[in-house]
């Protein structure tokens, strides 16, 4: 094992006011920006509701896809993660996938960095460089531990380190047992399993890391779980390389997840993809353009940024009350699926 390998946190986070404190110095109101016609401006508002006019049926409540699993219930991108998702009920969940190319591994792990850098280990680990520096069997050896950095509720960590000093006095904390997963281990743990409403679950991946295209629609295929995985990416070419490796959109579903700037050609742009999925940023999830993905045939997704970003973001609304008040006006865009970091609060719409 190398000797810069070192213990492994997680971005912190902060739960969510039920009010929000800042409500006098807002400038944004998002159910304007998604165009919702109560609160709509006059000036779109007439537009929008000629839109609704020719869909008169009840718009059904979106499925909950839950962002890295739910991460204020156990670290981020792994097993435990993922399970307690499962166990809220939720329709799936999202996950970030890296090839490490020392070994052809390939792993399930976020990471901080930029676009063109993605997967440094500094604001996670307390490592330098990068998660494709390393095997697997260094990534094994890395270790959550109990601190502000992990992004579950502080007064639930607090408990349980209290709980973990009566019980296992000898024991630092329990976390240390949680490890990075690969995605094989993800897979084989949810094949054939079924949310409440007895369809199968689902797992968007997320190709992170560069070179992941193949070996990850390989992997699917081994397992025959096409119908329970989606292939997605903020890196449209690999998306567009998927789809030359697999032509037929019923046999490999994939997304065209877009950023913050949407470009105005986006559903062309999806059609080139060949993408199954249309994901959009939640703040620019508008009703109007909910119903231009529908009606172009793709399904729809709303994705919400992480919990260091959704904490900056809460405030700055001056109509968001909750982060539960946030999921339902976002659902009533009519978008299909919301991809969040508390799945169990989003299942309560």
């Amino acid at each position: 094992m190398a000797a810069s390998i070192g213990v492994c946190n997680v971005p912190s986070t902060t739960t969510t006011t039920t009010t929000n404190p800042f409500a006098s110095s807002n400038e944004r109101i998002l159910s304007e920006e998604l165009q919702l016609s109560a609160t709509t401006p006059a000036s779109t508002k007439k537009k929008v509701q000629e839109e609704e006019e020719e869909s008169k049926e009840e718009l059904p409540l979106p499925k909950i896809i839950g962002h890295r699993g739910s991460l204020y219930d156990a670290v981020e991108n792994t097993i435990e993660s993922f399970q307690r998702c499962y166990e809220a009920g939720s329709a799936g969940i999202e996950l970030d996938v890296f090839l490490l190319p020392k070994d052809g591994s390939l792993i399930v792990f976020h990471g901080s960095g930029t676009d063109a850098s993605p997967g440094q280990l500094w604001e996670y680990c307390q490592v330098k460089g990068l998660i494709t520096d390393l095997t697997w069997d260094e990534v094994q050896e890395l270790s959550f531990v109990s601190s502000d950095q992990i992004p579950i509720d502080s007064r639930k960590l607090r408990q349980m380190e209290e709980e973990q000093k009566e019980q296992e006095p000898q024991q630092t904390n329990e976390n240390n047992n949680i490890k990075v997963p690969t995605l094989e281990q993800v897979l084989t743990h949810f094949q054939g399993k079924r949310d409440p409403q007895g369809n199968l679950f689902q797992i968007k991946i997320e190709l992170k890391g560069p070179g992941t295209v193949l070996p990850s629609l390989e992997l699917v295929e081994r397992y025959h779980m096409q119908k329970q995985c989606t292939f997605s990416s903020f890196y449209h070419d690999r998306l567009k390389q998927l789809r030359d490796l697999r032509p037929n959109k019923e046999l490999v579903r994939t997304g065209a997840t877009f950023k913050g700037t949407l470009p105005q050609n986006f559903i062309q742009h999806a059609q080139a993809l060949g993408v199954n999925e249309i994901h959009l940023r939640y703040d620019t999830c508008t009703t109007r353009r909910v119903r231009e993905v529908h009606k172009a045939g793709f399904e729809s997704m709303a994705w919400f940024r992480g919990p260091k970003a959704m904490k900056q973001d809460l405030p700055t609304f001056r109509d968001v009350e909750s982060e539960l008040h946030l999921y339902e006006l976002v659902a009533r865009t009519g978008v299909q699926q919301l991809c969040v970091n508390r799945p169990a609060l989003a299942m309560a719409l």
